[in-house]
């Protein structure tokens, strides 16, 4: 039986079109080993979203194509967005047997019986991002260790922000028909799944491209509603979503709906007007503010995470002191903070006045502090107002279990081993806030 070793950089679509791939390769025969040196396929699903991770991507490729001179039936592969935007580059690093471009994913299992079996010449299918029409389906009914389950319901961008590689790696907005979204999510939850992360490029577009509007989903509150009326409870988690994109009708569906996470990571980017007018997003500060406090209104325990650049381009002493203060005056709950990095083909690599990497650096530690502080105000909240707890179990030491709970919070609780099994999910009380996580009892 032939081995296959995925390796996956980057975001949630990444790790679900790579659990999709792998899925369709165990279907055909194929066994999964984490154990790289025995694999006779090697898979790289690339990132381009900084300088790291396409310096990543292409120490991943060198490797591979190492462990594949030692070895010639080695079978390497390569997708993703880094090889997407530099294919020629990643072509100098060596012989690589197939280049695969993001909308062609779902060939990957096949190409690979072909390359093994009949001993094939490289494959490249590497069309240009902009010439992406259609959503690529590749269903997954397996997870593979993960205790969650991804769902890949949108792909493509075109905001075209100032500072973003990743519309030339994506091409446009395509959106996921919304029956076949429904049938992976009811076959999920016969093999016993209990949560269900959406996720996209850009999923607050989800079904802009529907050409006629009569499909049972016709935009992501659509889509939700439906996904909740699926027999068997479960919990809905979105990823992230554009600011300007939160309408009424996806407020209320996910404020309303017990079966939607609590928990909305929006991109902020920065806390200043200036700083956001340069980076060519599409609302300002005040838009913000309102759409944290509407939500807040309508759901007192509401999770927050965003995400936040720090260093762009003339971001000055003084502007940056207007990100920091900002975030200081919203009921975040945590960080996800990110150095500028210049992207070739972008906007804003052409900008004048770069700031010195140091400087973004300590503006970086300035954001991760705030961020930790927060998640320990925000765990304190919870056990406050006795907020219910549901949390997916990921694993247990010693008797004790842990996981994340709908609210985007570690936890952890004692139970009966017999009682509790990985992937259950579980109603939980607070008993105390323990730094940034929540230490429970099963309620």
């Amino acid at each position: 039986m032939k081995k296959v070793f995925i390796e996956t950089l980057g975001c949630k679509v990444n790790q679900y079109e790579s659990a999709a791939i792998l899925d369709l390769l165990i279907k055909k025969g194929f066994a999964s080993t984490n154990q790289i040196d025995e694999a006779d396929v090697l898979i790289l699903n690339s990132c381009t979203v900084t300088n790291r991770t396409d310096y990543k991507s292409r120490n991943v490729i060198r490797h591979f194509l190492k462990l594949k001179e030692a070895d010639p039936n080695k079978i390497v592969i390569v997708s993703g967005c880094y090889v997407q935007r530099e294919k020629a580059q990643a072509e100098e690093l060596g012989n690589i047997d197939a280049i695969i471009d993001n909308n062609n994913k779902s060939a990957i299992p096949e190409l690979v019986e072909k390359l093994l079996l009949h001993n094939a010449e490289p494959i490249e299918s590497c069309q240009q991002a902009q010439d992406f029409i259609y959503f690529d389906e590749l269903p997954s009914s397996s997870m593979g260790e993960k205790s969650r389950a991804f769902i890949k319901i949108q792909d493509g961008c075109n905001f075209y922000c100032s500072y973003c590689a990743i519309p030339y790696a994506r091409g446009n907005p395509r959106s996921r028909m919304p029956e076949s979204i429904i049938a992976q999510v009811e076959e999920m939850i016969k093999k016993g799944y209990h949560e269900f992360v959406l996720a996209g490029i850009n999923q607050g577009l989800y079904g802009i491209d529907f050409s006629e509007r009569n499909t049972i989903a016709n935009n992501l509150a659509e889509l939700i509603q439906v996904i909740c009326d699926i027999p068997g409870y479960k919990k809905i988690r979105l990823s992230s979503v554009e600011p300007q994109l939160f309408t009424e009708d996806l407020i209320k569906v996910i404020c309303e709906n017990e079966q939607v996470c609590p928990h909305f990571h929006i991109p902020l980017q920065s806390g200043s007007d200036s700083i956001l007018q340069a980076m060519r997003r599409k609302y300002d500060t005040r838009l913000f503010s309102n759409l944290v406090q509407e939500i807040i209104s309508k759901r007192a325990d509401a999770a927050f995470g965003f995400d936040v650049i720090v260093g762009f381009p003339g971001e000055t002493n003084e502007l940056f002191a207007e990100t920091l203060h900002f975030l200081k005056s919203l009921p975040l709950t945590y960080l996800h903070v990110f150095i500028y990095s210049k992207r070739r083909s972008t906007v804003a690599a052409k900008l004048p006045n770069q700031v010195h990497g140091n400087t973004a650096k300590e503006r970086s530690q300035a954001l991760i502090s705030l961020s930790h502080e927060k998640i320990i105000q925000y765990a304190k909240k919870l056990v406050d107002i006795k907020a219910p707890l549901l949390c997916i179990v990921e694993g247990s030491e010693n008797d004790v279990y842990y996981g994340m709970t709908d609210h985007f919070v570690r936890v952890q609780f004692k139970a009966d081993r017999e009682a509790v099994n990985k992937g259950d999910l579980v109603k939980l009380k607070a008993i105390k806030a323990d730094g940034e996580q929540i230490i429970a009892e099963i309620w």
